[in-house]
């Protein structure tokens, strides 16, 4: 991991900066510290994007604090080696728990800004920008950056499996709702190799069941396998927020096992459908994306490049 610098040290070096200025008689280059907090893994992802911006500017200072939420290797750490994420100058140990909605005046959608203007933000702040999802930019500069190596070890054929994720809580503590959904991946492991990255304790439950799993449990993997499995299923069926994503940026449909989803563009636009827990509606969904055409009409999470815009905008307030 990049060590980062505590609070006390950026001010330090803004004092610095400052002094040679003066001693230089240059002009004094506006500078600014961000602190980037995050906990969960979709803020993982963000967070490399936007620090590795960071870096590129002499006049920018970034303290890390991590909030504790995903505290185990394969949640959290593996993510700071594989993405060169600076290292937590702090971490508050909070743990899992519920999380506050925040608003910004940076938005990676259309949808987030119209939100935002439906509700009045627009006449609280002087803009709303339009960035563009840095989780965009993230997949598109690890991908280069990974390799297959976890298709070649688990045999894998390219649009020959099926990649699906179960961990929230209203899945993973629900018994009846685990079984039906562990009822539809063995339907669908049938037709395609269904391939399920699982937390140890996930996966204790799920053989405490009266179904027991046909599919292919593995162990959770890092950032850069995942974004391999991304690639090369045909398939995504998860109760991940940031998965949902994902599978649209590598051009995959995706049947969302949740009541709701937050990317209401992705069910708009037909790249997603809702099943929540329902074996048959998993199952019906998956069959009618499997023998379907992917077909990206627009870009709905901008080009790649959200990480520099923030930066520059961040910037534009310090002059």
């Amino acid at each position: 991991m990049i060590k980062v610098q505590t609070a006390k040290e950026c001010d330090a070096r803004n004092d610095a900066i400052k002094y040679k200025n003066r001693e230089q008689k240059n002009k004094v280059i506006a500078y600014m510290k961000i602190i980037t907090v995050v906990g969960a893994r979709p803020q993982f992802i963000k967070a490399a994007v936007v620090s590795r911006a960071i870096k590129k500017r002499n006049n920018v200072c970034e303290v890390m604090v991590h909030t504790g939420q995903h505290y185990d290797n394969n949640m959290s750490e593996i993510f700071f080696e594989e993405m060169q994420i600076p290292e937590p100058a702090y971490n508050l140990g909070i743990k899992e728990d519920l999380h506050g909605a925040m608003t910004a005046k940076i938005c990676p959608t259309q949808q987030a800004v119209d939100n935002l203007n439906a509700e009045g933000f627009a006449k609280s702040f002087h803009q709303i920008h339009l960035t563009g999802d840095v989780m965009l930019d993230a997949a598109l500069y690890y991908f280069d950056k990974s390799s297959d190596a976890i298709i070649q070890q688990l045999n894998l054929q390219t649009g020959k499996f099926i990649l699906a994720t179960i961990h929230r809580a209203e899945n993973t503590n629900n018994l009846q709702h685990l079984a039906s959904i562990v009822k539809a991946l063995n339907i669908l492991q049938e037709q395609q190799k269904v391939i399920v990255p699982l937390h140890p304790r996930t996966a204790k439950l799920i053989h405490q069941l009266n179904v027991k799993p046909n599919f292919i449990i593995i162990k959770p993997v890092g950032y850069f396998d995942m974004l391999q499995l991304l690639h090369h299923c045909s398939l995504i069926i998860t109760d991940s927020g940031g998965l949902q994503k994902e599978a649209y940026f590598f051009k995959k449909f995706c049947v969302v096992m949740r009541e709701q989803t937050e990317w209401v563009e992705l069910l708009n636009n037909g790249y997603a459908d809702i099943a929540a827990s329902d074996t048959k509606k998993i199952t019906e969904i998956a069959n009618r994306f499997l023998h379907s055409s992917f077909e990206d009409k627009e870009s709905l999470y901008g080009d790649g490049s959200a990480g520099e815009k923030i930066i520059n905008i961040l910037e534009q307030y310090t002059n």
